[in-house]
This record gives structure tokens, C-alpha cells and sequence, in this order.
């Protein structure tokens, strides 16, 4: 069995993540994780646009996710923030009505290339790679693509 690392975002990882994303055409048809994230005021249009703002945010230290590593080749990643770093969420009208209090952090992106390459307890260390956990209160949003359907659903998971 192979030896998996999970490491954070940061600008040393950002050439393993976007070959990943590279991969699967930059992820959701050239989103790169960015959905969740507020725009900034000089975005460029499409894909392209999307992972230049995806790489500013890596580099000012405001886009966070943990990777999994299968040596060099990250393999998965989940995208984590603060509800200032990550305000935009589907149904946010019926998510607002329920809230009791905002959560500390959410975790807004889970992607993995292969689900072959997803080692067992992975996702665990992913979760565990987002920020202290003590009495923090955590949300995930799962955004799962259906491939026979080509449907995208989204429903908040904790």
C-alpha cells in the first residue's frame, strides 16, 4: 500500500494542486474551487480567470485546503474557511433561516481525481488538516457530482 501525505494549500503546494485540477479541466467546468469564495475586483472571465483568482488567493493566504499526497501528485483535496473567507452557499435563504449561530469554519469543496486514489482514513486527515477543531463549530457543504445524471446536487453535510 502506498504512503499518502496530507499537506495544506500554500504557494510551495499550489503546482500539485493545479495539476490535479488541471486534470478534470479545473474542476465543476473550470470553477477550481472558487464558488464559495468572494470575487475579487479584477477577476478575469472563464476557467482561466477562476485559477489565477484561485492562485492570489493561495498566495495572499486567504484559500485554504488540505491536500492528499500519493508521493509527489496530490490526489484529493478539501477547501476549508472561515464564512468570511467562504460567504457564497446555495439556498443561502433556507440556510440562514435555520442557523442557531454561524459556524466557526466550513469546509465548502471535497474533490478527489479517482476514488481509487482515495486511500481509507484519508478524508479523515483531511478534516483533521483544517484549522483546530477543539470547540470550534464546523459546517461542510458537499458538492457531489452524479455522473450518469450530469447533476451537481449541494446540501450543507454536518
Amino acid at each position: 500500500m502506498a504512503d499518502y501525505e496530507v499537506k495544506a494549500l500554500t504557494p510551495d503546494t499550489w503546482g500539485a494542486f493545479a495539476a490535479l485540477a488541471e486534470k478534470h479541466n479545473g474542476v465543476w467546468g473550470g470553477c477550481w474551487c472558487t464558488y464559495f469564495h468572494p470575487s475579487i475586483p479584477d477577476r478575469a472571465p472563464g476557467a482561466e480567470g477562476s485559477r489565477l483568482m484561485k492562485q492570489r488567493l493561495v498566495h495572499d493566504g486567504v484559500a485554504h485546503a488540505a491536500l492528499v499526497f500519493d508521493g509527489e501528485a496530490a490526489v484529493a483535496w478539501a477547501e476549508y474557511g472561515t464564512p468570511d473567507e467562504l460567504p457564497n452557499l446555495q439556498h443561502r435563504k433556507q440556510y440562514e433561516a435555520g442557523l442557531e449561530r454561524p459556524p466557526d469554519f466550513r469546509i465548502t469543496c471535497f474533490f478527489v481525481g479517482n476514488v481509487r486514489d482515495l486511500p481509507p482514513g484519508a478524508r479523515h486527515g483531511l478534516i483533521r488538516t483544517s484549522p483546530k477543531r477543539s470547540s470550534k463549530l464546523e459546517e461542510a457543504w458537499l458538492r457531489l457530482r452524479v455522473v450518469r445524471r450530469s447533476r451537481t446536487m449541494s446540501a450543507p453535510a454536518l
